[in-house]
């Protein structure tokens, strides 16, 4: 997979795992899904792939809403965590930030507070990486009442908060 260029190499590479049953292996088709995401080109092509899976991973989630997160329509990520929702998967320390650059993307301060809640409802508030979204989201929103107060209350500075 690391040598494809191309969406016909790509095509190729479902084509066989569907006929060696690899497709049906969560590992191998969450590298394939994982590697389309980080093309936005590829990003309708992973989609296709992970409405023909039967119970995707959280893996595969988290990389559908990363790929969505980055697009003109970054609300398409919201859309892939209820649904990881609604299969039973607990988001963890990736999802969130990513859903909150939805939020900085969209510029909407309501959706980025509701975030947040799901962010201390599942208990990922302390995560570093989790605060660092949070800061640059209300920073961006212009809530920086919020940004600050959340700067504030970390307890290990990185030089990515700064």
């Amino acid at each position: 997979m690391e040598r494809c260029s191309n969406v016909w190499d790509l095509k190729l590479i479902h084509a066989y795992m569907l006929r060696t049953h690899l497709f049906f292996d969560l590992f191998a088709v969450s590298r394939l899904v994982a590697f389309c995401v980080h093309s936005s080109n590829l990003l309708h092509y992973a989609i296709k792939l992970v409405s023909q899976i039967q119970s995707p991973n959280l893996f595969i989630y988290n990389a559908l809403i990363r790929g969505c997160s980055t697009t003109q329509n970054p609300e398409n990520s919201f859309h892939y965590y209820i649904k990881a929702l609604r299969f039973g998967l607990l988001p963890d320390n990736i999802t969130h930030p990513f859903l909150v650059k939805a939020c900085a993307q969209l510029e909407s301060s309501a959706m980025g507070m509701q975030v947040h809640g799901h962010i201390i409802k599942h208990g990922f508030e302390h995560d570093c990486y989790v605060r660092n979204s949070l800061v640059h989201m209300y920073a961006t929103v212009g809530d920086i009442k919020a940004a600050r107060s959340i700067f504030r209350r970390m307890r290990l500075l990185n030089i990515c908060i700064y």
